[in-house]
């Protein structure tokens, strides 16, 4: 083993500063608690945030980046920006997260002179999933881009086997780059088991980003199908409007909740409250790295409908924590929604399943020490 010959400084450089407690936070907590310093860089000032983060001994700097679109003159800026960052800080380790920040940042570290540089690839975004001519065009700049910046990252760490096969088939990365963990974790003492609450109704949700990736319009559908039927049920939806180019707009959103078919929740801060009201979770997604918001629902024990896409499928065991049903079928959604209205007891078994899985497979503190382990960062690990 060659150690050091000063502490390790960990940078993290994400896309988005308001998700940075809920998501990777315990990640955060885990290297500061192995002695390493810790910086996080990411877009815009959140004085909030940055308390939060000094709170748990990591500080934080914002950069300049636009989180959608293509702009070449504004991102070579932000790279230049994230070049003198980093060389300032003298980061012996960077972790990246999201696409831009894995491309930019990455590349960034490369010229900084970082010898450990880790991406953490936590979905495709709609660049991948879509197929209009745009986004085949975007798709194949960013594997290009990928492939260039990922030529000097030492491990790409993927949350489900779809997309690193994806990455592989593309050739934006060799595979002795990857790394395969159980998605970002959960927090089984912050999202704690909850009993199933009283019956009929029962109560559906949804926690997503208002985009059409997530399955929204498909859920809205199913709410409307069931509404048609005299099924007693309660359908209820959560999450910000978006700036994704796919996102529903404030007029759609109103359409919807005017319809009288779902309860809109707005943007929680906190979902527990929700997630223990409810007695099923719904995500529809088109493709996930892995959801947190499925983790949640698993680790407040509710049985999950998902769809049979990449991410997703690996959240449920059908029949056992939950059902699948097949992308972007409102129909089969339906059904599946209806088939719970008529399962008091597989509920209660389903409810267990979901808890258990969560526990065995996707606590946080199983997953970041696999993640500190493949950055070297843990103590059996040779740096």
């Amino acid at each position: 083993m060659t150690p050091f010959t000063c502490r390790p400084h960990v940078v993290l450089i994400a896309h988005y500063a308001p998700w940075l407690i809920n998501f990777r936070a315990p990640l955060l907590k885990a290297i500061r608690a192995g002695g390493c310093r810790v910086t996080v860089l990411a877009p815009g000032q959140y004085p909030e945030i940055r308390m939060q983060l000094l709170e748990i001994g990591v500080d934080y700097q914002s950069f300049s980046m636009d989180r959608t679109g293509l702009n070449p003159s504004r991102d070579l800026r932000t790279i230049i920006e994230l070049y003198h960052l980093l060389r300032d800080a003298k980061a012996t380790h960077v972790l990246t997260t999201a696409i831009k920040p894995n491309i930019y940042g990455a590349l960034a570290a490369r010229w900084a002179g970082v010898d450990n540089i880790y991406a953490l690839v936590t979905g495709l975004g709609h660049v991948f999933t879509g197929n209009s001519y745009k986004q085949r065009t975007m798709a194949i700049v960013a594997s290009v881009l990928y492939r260039i910046a990922f030529s000097g990252v030492k491990k790409v760490i993927f949350q489900n086997p779809d997309d690193r096969e994806l990455f592989l088939k593309r050739k934006m990365v060799s595979i002795a780059q990857t790394a395969l963990v159980a998605g970002s974790g959960v927090d089984l003492n912050h999202y704690q088991a909850s009993a199933l609450p009283a019956s009929p109704p029962i109560k559906f949700l949804m926690i997503a980003r208002l985009i059409k990736e997530k399955g929204v319009r498909e859920y809205v559908q199913a709410a409307s199908l069931l509404k048609m039927k005299g099924i007693n049920v309660k359908v209820q939806l959560a999450g910000p409007l978006d700036d994704n180019p796919s996102a529903l707009s404030a007029s759609e959103l109103k359409t919807l909740v005017d319809d009288g078919n779902i309860q809109y929740l707005g943007e929680l801060q906190d979902v527990r409250d929700a997630l223990a009201e409810s007695h099923v979770f719904v995500l529809p997604s088109y493709r996930e790295g892995t959801p947190r918001s499925t983790l949640e629902a698993l680790a407040t024990g509710r049985p999950v409908i998902t769809t049979d896409a990449p991410g997703c499928r690996e959240t449920v065991e059908p029949g056992v924590n939950g059902l699948l049903v097949p992308i972007g079928d409102a129909q089969a959604l339906a059904e599946a929604m209806e088939s719970f209205t008529s399962l008091a007891a597989p509920l209660q078994e389903m409810a267990e399943a979901s808890l258990l899985k969560a526990r065995l497979k996707y606590d946080v503190h199983l997953v970041n020490s696999e993640m500190l382990k493949i950055m070297k960062l843990d103590v059996t690990s040779e740096l």
